[in-house]
């Protein structure tokens, strides 16, 4: 249970901090990563990672924030599998032999920590927004962008291409942010 808590925290700390879709981050093998590159214009080291051809968008290169770079190579140095072509975020070992599955859904161990969190005294914790939807680890990606718009102020160019969707569809979840920025810009 200690593996799979470290693996659900660090599987955390890198969507929210790379925007990666979850069944992204399930294929990766840690040939995929490349770590300690430089990040543009900082002394700070990121993370570039390799996404599979065959997921969702297909085959691209994902730069991640520095914390995702720090937790995956603390993950690499904590999982008994660590070898290149070895799955960063598996499930259990399969019956036939002592090679990791490619992953275990940890979706749910996410969703049972949030029900965990003292909200308010509410039954379900931190489960559900506002608006009474349940958090998944796929909220996390709306995290990131949320905060690399505002936070880090990147163009929703880059962001749409960082994140594997089109520059319209960043503008259509996320242009109610565009007051805050510009707020922020003029302050």
């Amino acid at each position: 249970h200690r593996k799979q808590r470290e693996q659900l925290y660090v599987l955390v700390m890198t969507i929210a901090n790379s925007g990666l879709r979850p069944g992204e981050a399930r294929q990766l093998v840690w040939a995929d990563i490349k770590f300690d590159v430089p990040m543009h214009d900082t002394d700070r080291l990121i993370a570039e990672i390799r996404v599979p051809a065959n997921t969702k968008v297909g085959y691209r290169y994902v730069q991640t924030m520095p914390n995702a770079n720090k937790y995956l190579k603390l993950w690499r140095k904590l999982t008994p599998y660590a070898d290149d072509k070895d799955p960063v975020f598996f499930g259990q070992k399969s019956e036939n032999d002592d090679t990791p599955t490619q992953f275990v859904d940890l979706n749910k161990s996410f969703q049972s920590f949030l029900r965990r969190i003292p909200v308010d005294g509410r039954d379900d914790g931190m489960l559900r927004n506002r608006d009474g939807k349940i958090f998944t680890l796929y909220s996390l990606r709306h995290t990131y962008a949320t905060l690399e718009l505002i936070e880090n102020k990147i163009d929703i160019h880059t962001l749409a291409k960082q994140m594997g969707n089109s520059a319209a569809m960043i503008e259509r979840h996320y242009s109610k942010l565009t007051p805050t920025m510009v707020a922020d810009k003029l302050a």
